[in-house]
């Protein structure tokens, strides 16, 4: 009996193998926030200069961890955990995104006569609407069980995407300090800082990689600025 289970299961998710669905292609995002004379003010911590580019595909995440089970069935699922990223490889015929969870957190079958690795269906609102065999691409199997339960739409960064960033860290005697960073690929954690200080001067116009930003008032809470030229960091 647990054998013909496990056989029906893998043969539903072949079955679905023929469904219509195409690949999600990474959409090119190259976006600033450099605007040229406009008065900007940010708190200590926050970015005041950033600059995108990026290839970034639909994602969901979930806020809760999530239990998967199919009823009467072997199969036991690893739950999901907040901060998964399930990246949209797939549009399927009905409008349901197939999504690949993270490498480093796959979503498996841990019992049973083998171990698969499955992915999500969610709809473009983020509603979990079933399981997906990754190897089998536009297979399916519906969960109603789950049709209430919603992730949380975000987005994925392709490998060579790359964002920039300059934070404000507060005025220290006669200087303010800022950091720039930059990430790469997964965006997760920079893999490149440095801490940057200029000395405060009437007026100050403080310059990095071309870029030019007018300092019009300090304090080590906040900084109230305007960018007098733009580059690329």
């Amino acid at each position: 009996m647990r054998y013909l289970l496990i056989v029906l299961l893998v043969s539903i998710l072949i079955a679905g193998c023929g469904s219509n669905h195409k690949t999600v292609m990474p959409i090119p995002d190259k976006t600033d926030n450099f605007f040229i004379g406009e008065i900007q003010v940010k708190a200590l911590g926050d970015v005041i200069a950033t600059q995108e580019d990026a290839l970034i595909s639909p994602a969901f995440e979930p806020q809760e961890k999530i239990p998967l089970t199919f009823p009467h069935s072997y199969f036991d699922f690893e739950p999901i955990n907040p901060g998964t990223i399930f990246t949209a490889r797939y549009v399927k015929g009905d409008g349901n995104f197939e999504c690949e969870p993270q490498p480093d957190r796959p979503l498996v079958v841990t019992r049973g006569y083998a171990k698969y690795r499955m992915c999500l269906l969610i709809n473009p609102n983020g509603e979990l609407k079933g399981f997906s065999y990754c190897d089998y691409p536009g297979s399916s199997v519906s969960v109603s069980d789950y049709s209430g339960l919603k992730l949380n739409k975000t987005k994925s960064y392709a490998h060579g995407s790359v964002k920039k960033e300059i934070l404000y860290n507060g005025k220290s005697k006669d200087a303010i300090k800022m950091t720039y960073r930059e990430f790469t690929n997964d965006m997760a954690r920079p893999a490149f800082y440095q801490d940057l200080s200029y000395e405060l001067s009437s007026p100050m116009i403080i310059g990095f990689r071309g870029l030019e930003i007018e300092v019009i008032e300090a304090t080590n809470t906040m900084i109230k600025y305007k960018f007098t030229k733009k580059s690329i960091l």
